[in-house]
């Protein structure tokens, strides 16, 4: 299997890596190189998408059997790998996210929902997106990106996974709460503790990309937890880091409930230190 991944050094791209090279695969690693290099083991070619030249440059290495994009933002970047790689790529994967719904993240969704909508033509200066917030313009680009992958692509599968998290993490929604234990003291969590939370591990969809490739899987897929944990899980995930760190801390909900987690140690342990085992499946 000869498989193109666009992006590969940092958190989902490289977890993608690392999972096709276990399984022997022939990776070639196309990315700025910004941010990075990809696994030990890959072919990095250094270039920009948006580069006619680069691009060219990158189909010398080719053909593939697969290409995984996780590195997508306007449908521009799509269109134009799509028409320089058109003859090279047999499949292409794009990852795409669940904010391509305007329903998520306040009802549930699944494949059959709606889409913001879009155009392959759509930038970040398009007037069409000029009065949606941030989240808005973010979900309806990705959506333009899912056409342009539809229309342009010999084969197309899409996937639109939810909050991923995990090592390697790089927005920082899996470290804020773990900082802020850290830092000791008291600190405020969400209300209600029952709420649920469906996070996904990056391991997950970086093994089920890899999948879908072997599959030749097309069409359009939510990727998500098949079941949910609770926001006192990460609560309680907070208080044994702290616990480790040896920090004293304690929190408050926005329903006024408080509690304090433990007394404190002399010495405190370095952020680095933190028990790899101290995750969402404990």
């Amino acid at each position: 299997m000869r498989l193109l991944i666009l992006g590969g050094s940092w958190f989902l791209g490289r977890t993608v890596v690392s999972d096709a090279l276990a399984r022997g695969w022939e990776v070639t690693a196309f990315s700025r190189g910004k941010s990075g290099q990809p696994p030990t083991g890959a072919t990095h070619v250094v270039g920009d998408r948006r580069n006619d030249a680069d691009l060219h440059r990158l189909a010398e290495h080719g053909p593939w059997d697969a290409l995984i994009d996780t590195s997508a933002y306007e449908p521009v970047d799509v269109a134009q790998v799509t028409d320089g790689l058109a003859d090279l790529v047999e499949q292409y994967v794009l990852i795409s996210t669940v904010s391509a719904y305007p329903d998520w993240p306040a009802s549930p969704v699944d494949e059959s929902s709606p889409l913001w909508p879009s155009s392959p033509t759509y930038t970040e200066q398009s007037p069409e997106l000029a009065h949606l917030t941030v989240g808005g313009q973010y979900g309806t680009l990705k959506a333009g990106c899912e056409a342009a992958a539809i229309e342009g692509a010999k084969r197309s599968l899409i996937l639109r996974p939810g909050v991923i998290l995990a090592p390697g993490e790089c927005v920082g929604r899996g470290l804020k709460l773990l900082d802020r234990a850290a830092r000791g003291g008291r600190w405020l969590l969400p209300a209600p503790a029952e709420q649920p939370i469906q996070p996904i591990d990056v391991r997950d969809p970086g093994s089920s990309r890899s999948s879908s490739c072997v599959k030749r899987r097309r069409g359009r897929r939510a990727t998500r937890r098949r079941s949910s944990i609770e926001c006192s899980d990460w609560r309680r995930i907070c208080f044994r880091t702290a616990r480790q760190m040896m920090i004293r801390t304690g929190w408050t909900s926005m329903t006024g409930r408080s509690s304090t987690a433990f007394e404190p140690s002399p010495t405190a342990c370095s952020a680095t230190q933190l028990d790899p085992s101290l995750s969402i499946e404990k």
